[in-house]
């Protein structure tokens, strides 16, 4: 088991109760994780063969501007809100725990109205003449303070050391209501089920996993939280926001740039295809994604020990283990692209060398390992920044420079592309400032102490 595998080497690295909970959390996550994504793609199939190429494009359209704005409407508060509650709780400072749950919601709130209001008016500027992709997008701007408010409460719940509860509602709830939804409304009434409806039953059972998940929050809160007086530090809160909501707004934007704009500059289709090829290529990154959840606070207890040499330990040894695992997986869809993509219907067999491109590249990016999460969890979340800006920057010109030529194989290369760059950038950057080497492959020099 993978698990057992990176529990016996975070056993070396911290001390036994920290090394549980990283497995704890680990394993937990990548049950959630496989969870979501088996569902997930059980929901991929379905609308692919509903709606067909064309109309699942609108529908990724769609889901892919929610997942863009729902960043500026978070704004970026996720490792402010995890660090400051992890720290507020062992404290023992429940007003300001209090305070940063009532401040972040306030602000959230507030910028979740602006930012709708301003992408439905652009959104019908911009494709009021494709009336299909026009519908699915403002249906689905009902998604964006659902996400938002969402990202706040699992920040939380990571914070409180809930990581697996937090995150049970929108990878299990979500996707399991969703697809029931989806065939009660087919059944009923099949000439009727398009990309607008699709989105509207999305939002639905969203709605319904937010609620459940506010109560599991309400429940899962100290009791001390419920009587304190809030009590804020809202310029510190606001510093460090400013970097964190730049970072993930263009790093939202990097993952979401290619089906925007294959399906701006192409047509639904192609970005319908493009859509599904990255979503079956990101099984590749599986167990990379689900490891960052534990190591995340590992990271930032070592940095605070001053234990700089076992932070490179633990995430070069993370990063080799997750390789090792997943590199077969990656193996199979590179050969077997085809037959993969045919699940989803016959007018997806083209994407196969898309899926080829991602595949290579998601592969790669594992090599790098961890780089990014320990600038994040150090304090340089300004270097990072930049870094993403930079990627981001470069995968736009190269997208929207390819896709004209080669539609959803350039988005691909876009794509690709700026990961790769920006995984260049971060590990150099790690080098230069943290003095650590999170890359798999080893040294071709020994460094100097």
């Amino acid at each position: 088991m993978p698990t057992v595998a990176v529990h016996n080497r975070f056993r070396r690295l911290v001390d036994a109760p920290a090394a549980r909970t990283l497995t704890l959390g680990t394993a937990g996550t990548v049950g959630l994780n496989l969870a979501t994504t088996v569902l997930n793609f059980v929901l991929v199939v379905v609308l692919s063969r509903l709606l067909g190429a064309q109309g699942y494009g609108a529908y990724a359209f769609a889901l892919a501007w929610v997942a863009v704005l729902a960043v500026p409407s978070s704004l970026g508060l996720t490792p402010l809100i995890i660090r400051d509650i992890a720290a507020f709780e062992t404290g023992g400072q429940w007003g300001h725990l209090r305070g940063l749950l009532r401040w972040s919601n306030t602000v959230v709130g507030i910028s979740s109205v602006l930012v709708v209001g301003a992408a439905a008016i652009v959104g019908w500027a911009l494709v009021n003449t494709q009336p299909e992709l026009l519908n699915a997008y403002l249906v689905g701007l009902l998604l964006v303070p659902l996400f938002a408010f969402t990202t706040l409460r699992q920040s939380a719940m990571q914070g409180l050391g809930r990581v697996v509860l937090g995150r049970a509602p929108e990878t299990i709830i979500t996707p399991c209501l969703f697809l029931s939804l989806v065939g009660v409304a087919y059944a009923g009434d099949a000439d009727a089920f398009d990309s607008t409806l699709a989105v509207g039953l999305n939002v639905v059972a969203a709605g319904v996993a937010f609620a459940c998940g506010a109560y599991l929050l309400h429940r899962s809160l100290p009791v001390e939280v419920v009587s304190a007086r809030a009590e804020y530090r809202q310029s510190a809160w606001l510093r460090s926001a400013v970097p964190l909501v730049v970072l993930s707004a263009v790093f939202a934007l990097q993952s979401q740039l290619g089906t925007i704009v294959v399906a701006t500059l192409a047509d639904a289709e192609e970005a319908g295809i493009y859509s599904v090829a990255l979503r079956v290529a990101l099984l590749v990154g599986f167990l990379h994604l689900a490891a960052t959840y534990p190591l995340m606070p590992a990271v930032s207890r070592l940095h605070a020990a001053d234990e700089v040499s076992r932070i490179e330990s633990l995430l070069r040894g993370s990063a080799m283990a997750i390789l090792g695992l997943s590199l077969p997986v990656a193996l199979v869809l590179f050969v077997f692209g085809e037959p993969v993509l045919a699940i989803f219907g016959a007018e997806f067999d083209g994407g196969v060398t898309t899926l080829r491109i991602l595949v290579a590249g998601t592969a790669i990016h594992l090599v790098t390992g961890f780089a990014g999460l320990a600038l994040m969890m150090t304090g340089h979340e300004r270097s990072v920044a930049k870094v993403f800006v930079a990627a981001t920057a470069l995968t736009s010109v190269f997208t929207i420079g390819f896709v004209p030529l080669w539609g959803a194989e350039g988005a691909a290369l876009g794509f690709v592309t700026g990961l790769l760059v920006a995984d260049l950038l971060l590990a150099l950057t790690a080098w230069r400032q943290l003095g650590v080497y999170l890359a798999v492959p080893p040294l071709p020099f020994r460094r100097s102490s």
